[in-house]
């Protein structure tokens, strides 16, 4: 019953009435506040990106009162409304895949950089050694690999392809946002002469 209905259902059974609508309420409140903290930090991503000039400059307008990327704002508020259509269990695996593939690139710079620019001066340095910030990567890529072997297993079949898709097109799209940043950049020195 509970898979059906959910918590506000619980909450009326056990408490009335009263109880069911305050949790729904509350589950409201929740998902709202949430909504609005993820889609206000993630929509700096393309803003930043249109600073470099690999999205549109468009990304970065800033608004004239609040001096936030309203543009931004808004494309990832549509993107982010589309993701609803999806079942909730759909969007939990590409989201813990987009998010694992992200600390994971997190741990190769840093073990890139270790390996690049060990004795540079830093006020906050990782205490391990090279060995220990590979096995501090393996650990979490192991725990990834078994969740997304069970999401293949599983029902979440079409999310976890969606998700693997996404990681791989990020190497494609960084090249075709890159090269039409140099181009842009060849444009205009020309135009400057």
């Amino acid at each position: 019953v509970l898979t059906d209905k959910g918590i506000p259902y619980m909450g009326a059974v056990i408490g009335g009435k009263w109880l069911g609508g305050l949790l729904s309420i509350g589950g409201m409140a929740s998902m709202m506040g949430i909504f609005i903290a993820v889609l206000l930090s993630v929509s700096r991503v393309p803003a930043v990106m249109g600073n470099d000039r690999l999205l549109p400059t468009a990304f970065s307008r800033m608004h004239s009162k609040f001096q936030t990327p309203y543009i931004s704002i808004i494309v990832c508020a549509i993107v982010v409304s589309l993701l609803v259509l999806w079942p909730l269990s759909d969007l939990l695996v590409v989201d813990i895949s987009l998010y694992a593939a992200g600390i994971s690139l997190e741990f190769i710079a840093l073990i890139h950089l270790r390996k690049k620019a060990s004795q540079a001066l830093r006020p906050f340095k990782i205490p391990l050694q090279k060995r220990g910030l590979i096995l501090l990567f393996i650990l979490p890529a192991i725990i990834f690999a078994i969740a997304l072997g069970g999401a293949m297993l599983g029902q979440a079949v079409k999310a976890a392809l969606f998700a693997i898709g996404a990681i791989c097109s990020a190497h494609f799209a960084w090249l075709i946002a890159s090269k039409r940043k140099n181009f842009i950049a060849h444009q205009k020195a020309i135009t400057e002469l």
